[in-house]
């Protein structure tokens, strides 16, 4: 008896299932991501803050400020080398800047870069 044609049945069927299991995920340049966060921001965008979780040196929360000028920065990254640079790339932002690192817990933890 000849499995082939029910082995590749079976095969099509599987990959079938598999992609609708598991569709295709969908990257979004940063345009296209910053144009979804427009339309579910308010006109007035001054009273807004936003949260810069690893700030790094600033660039992420300076592409936010460009796109919606108003907001407020409260940017966090604990890496010495790297909060300086932070301090200096958003000095004319409002809202402040932390050498820390977010979590769920307070705690001093030992940082490996």
């Amino acid at each position: 008896m000849n499995l082939t044609p029910i082995k590749k049945q079976y095969w099509r069927m599987l990959a079938a299932w598999n992609r609708w299991r598991h569709p295709v995920s969908t990257s979004h340049s940063p345009h296209d991501w910053m144009d979804a966060i427009a339309r579910n921001l308010p006109e007035d965008k001054s009273g807004l803050v936003f949260v810069d979780g690893g700030a790094h040196d600033g660039q992420m929360a300076r592409r936010f400020i460009n796109r919606f000028p108003g907001l407020q920065v409260h940017g966090f990254e604990p890496n010495a080398d790297l909060f300086p640079k932070l301090q200096s790339n958003l000095a004319d932002v409002p809202g402040e800047r932390h050498q820390l690192a977010l979590s769920s817990k307070t705690q001093t933890l030992k940082m490996f870069i």
